[in-house]
């Protein structure tokens, strides 16, 4: 299901702002949560999909929890620094002192 949109550059009025999004949900429900929208002028088309899964096949998300956005989480840590903001590691020029002995 595909749904056509000519962007004006001033914007959506509002009667067809919600025209737009009566059309998307209708193709959401009719494509199983995957829509593409179509630019008229030649653009891009995008693909959105309400699965948390990439529509290309690119993986998918888990479903949304306060702890996968928390740095105390092991779900939410960022893995180069375990959600610390820093990366503490040492140099081993520093350490020894006579390379050659």
């Amino acid at each position: 299901m595909a749904a056509e949109l000519d962007p004006d550059p001033e914007g959506l009025e509002p009667d067809k702002a919600s025209r737009l999004a009566e059309a998307i949900e209708q193709a959401l429900a009719l494509a199983d949560g995957l829509v593409a929208i179509v630019r008229a002028e030649g653009g891009d088309d995008r693909v959105f999909s309400t699965q948390r899964a990439c529509p290309n096949g690119h993986g998918s998300i888990p479903e949304m929890e306060p702890r996968l956005f928390s740095f105390n989480s092991p779900l939410g840590a960022c893995s180069a620094c375990d959600g610390l903001g820093t990366v503490q590691s040492y140099s081993e020029e520093l350490l020894v002192c006579d390379a050659s002995g």
